[in-house]
């Protein structure tokens, strides 16, 4: 398992965070590759096709399109693999990538199987990472659009 044990900054109480031997799949042997081949072989399940990997340094994004007729009706999702903190021999770490991505997996598995039960429609699961064009021509999330409104931050206005 890849961990690091260099610290980083951490804007919380470190005494809130599990330590790193109690988050879920610390022991997971899965491979980064074989748990992404998973989340394609999941999409395609559920019709999912047009999807990539997009990775800088630590970060890791996942891009997909929910496809609907008409096709200007389609939605444009990112959803970034979370940075997730542990606390490890004093010390505040990001959980390792490949502990991330399996606990990313069993997310979307277990998110995309509630569509099955008829619990959500794809659109309520990944509302808050739809990505949204604003008229000024920024793009930025639904969750995102929806803080800076709350907080009075975001103006909208048509371009010139």
């Amino acid at each position: 398992m890849e961990t690091t044990n260099k610290s980083i900054d951490f804007d919380g109480d470190p005494r809130e965070l599990l330590p790193l031997y109690e988050i879920p799949y610390y022991r997971s042997s899965s491979s980064a590759q074989k748990t992404e081949e998973q989340i394609g072989r999941l999409f395609a399940k559920y019709n999912i096709t047009n999807y990539r990997w997009t990775t800088a340094g630590e970060d890791k994004l996942l891009e997909f399109i929910l496809e609907h007729k008409p096709p200007d009706q389609s939605l444009n999702i990112r959803i970034p693999l979370p940075r997730i903190y542990a606390r490890q021999g004093g010390k505040v770490i990001l959980v390792p990538a490949l502990q991330r991505l399996r606990m990313f997996y069993a997310y979307l598995k277990t998110s995309l199987e509630a569509t099955q039960f008829g619990l959500m429609k794809l659109e309520q699961i990944f509302f808050g990472f739809i990505r949204l064009q604003l008229p000024d021509g920024t793009e930025m999330s639904t969750s995102d659009l929806l803080a800076h409104y709350q907080d009075g931050t975001l103006l909208l206005k048509a371009p010139p």
